[in-house]
């Protein structure tokens, strides 16, 4: 997440608890839930309560109440923002401070403040550009006047949605994503139809940002309806944008959300949406995530059964190989088994290259086959170039070979990097071959500028890697 995000919320976070402390400590006694029942042990609990009272109202003194105006004098915006400037910049752990101090003073702004602040802001933002028209403004909003206009954008959000919208189309290249997130999870939160009409009205370009944030404004409170909001706009928001509302939702809920991830699967034909879903889930309780994997029958159990077997493929590859050949017999689509192939692989390479590579050209031929040999390959090299070379030799023209002539090439090109460049320049694939090519330049300058140069020079011109 990027550094104004986080100091943004961490501000943010800390002003909402202070109001959540002192609404707790405002609240009449005869309205506190429960204050009326009459529990077993009543005089235990009305000490604990004291002690609470004790505590709440030690929070409470040091929480400003909430009362909306303005942090400067009418007419003078100008010079309060340019007062604001200098403690932004430099140290991260001093931006945090001033962060959460300008958060609130943003956020209780009245409608007008807000307003002359914003207007402020953008003259500001436009003198800057004017000291250097051809000044690119940081599109990860870490300047510090981005900073500024997305705390004046989020508060006009809550006073003024419509001109909030006018504004950001306005200043759509002053405004990074994150402004946009956040003023339009702002609008989500009070009226999610009518934020997902402005979010259409924009731009395509700039649509995304809008409906992500109306999406995440279900996701932790109704998950299913984040799912059906990412469905209306299936151009828009993709298979990623599902997978992080399923991630979410299995933290909280896992039967409900691997369910859903299933049906989505179904849908998308997307083995990664179970996947992932599992993955997230086995983190946390890989006991029940397994249990669940070994029951489950149907859409997503293959890919689900191949998840849990990557992680057993590290310590105990032999085993994972014979439960991996009955699940490749099963799967009638290679990608739910392609992360388990790489990783068994990978595992049986570590521990004998010769063994593994005959595991992996005994498979069938296919996607699956060509990914467990380039795995075996990229191990095989470091520990035994030449015989690689050998094997590499016998390759015919294509994606394996091009792969394992790569890996090849990067480790040769420390110790050989003559040899090194002669594999680069024989991959068939253009843009493997200019990055490789180039990988090997890079160190090979560094020993023999003038030998690299002529190799590079002895390649026809089409070969040549672009600077």
């Amino acid at each position: 997440m990027k550094k104004p995000v986080l100091l943004f919320l961490a501000g943010a976070a800390l002003f909402a608890a202070g109001y959540w402390v002192r609404s707790l400590s405002a609240e009449p006694e005869g309205r506190r839930p429960g204050s009326g029942l009459v529990a077993p042990a009543a005089r235990e609990r009305a000490v604990s309560d004291q002690a609470d009272q004790a505590k709440v109202g030690a929070a409470d003194s040091a929480v400003r109440a909430f009362s909306p105006g303005r942090p400067f004098a009418k007419g003078h915006a100008m010079g309060w923002l340019l007062s604001l400037v200098p403690s932004l910049g430099g140290d991260r752990r001093g931006n945090a401070i001033s962060m959460m101090n300008f958060t609130q003073a943003f956020l209780t702004m009245d409608d007008s403040a807000v307003r002359e602040a914003l207007a402020a802001v953008q003259e500001l933002s436009a003198l800057e550009d004017a000291k250097d028209p051809a000044r690119r403004r940081n599109p990860n909003g870490d300047g510090k006047l981005d900073v500024l206009m997305m705390l004046a954008m989020v508060r006009l959000a809550q006073t003024n949605p419509e001109e909030a919208m006018a504004t950001l189309k306005q200043n759509f290249n002053h405004n990074d994503g994150t402004t946009r997130m956040l003023v339009f999870g702002r609008l989500a939160a009070d009226d999610p139809q009518h934020a997902e009409q402005m979010a259409l009205s924009l731009d395509d370009k700039q649509q995304r940002d809008a409906l992500q944030a109306v999406m995440y404004s279900f996701v932790n409170q109704d998950p299913q309806a984040a799912l059906v909001f990412a469905g209306r706009h299936p151009g828009v928001l993709n298979d990623d944008d599902r997978e992080r509302i399923l991630e979410s939702w299995v933290k909280r809920d896992p039967q409900p959300a691997m369910a859903a991830a299933v049906h989505e699967m179904a849908k998308s034909r997307n083995p990664e949406l179970v996947r992932q879903t599992i993955e997230e889930w086995y983190k946390f309780e890989p006991a029940a995530a397994a249990q669940w994997a070994s029951a489950h029958e149907g859409a997503g159990s293959v890919v689900a059964r191949a998840m849990i077997l990557e992680r057993r493929a590290h310590d105990e590859p032999e085993a994972v190989v014979q439960e991996y050949t009955a699940l490749q017999q099963t799967s009638a689509d290679p990608r739910e088994l392609v992360r388990l192939t790489s990783a068994l692989a990978d595992s049986l390479a570590g521990k004998d290259v010769g063994a593994a590579r005959e595991w992996a050209q005994n498979l069938p031929a296919g996607e699956l086959r060509d990914r467990a040999l380039q795995q075996v390959a990229g191990q095989w090299v470091k520990s035994d170039a030449p015989a690689a070379s050998e094997w590499i030799r016998t390759l015919p023209a294509g994606q394996l070979r091009d792969g394992a002539a790569r890996n090849l090439a990067a480790v040769l090109s420390r110790r050989d990097p003559a040899s090194a460049f002669e594999w680069a320049r024989s991959i068939e694939n253009k843009n493997q071959r200019e990055d490789a090519v180039r990988s090997v330049m890079q160190n090979w300058s560094e020993q023999d500028p003038d030998a690299a140069k002529a190799a590079v020079e002895s390649l026809p011109e089409e070969m040549r890697p672009a600077h």
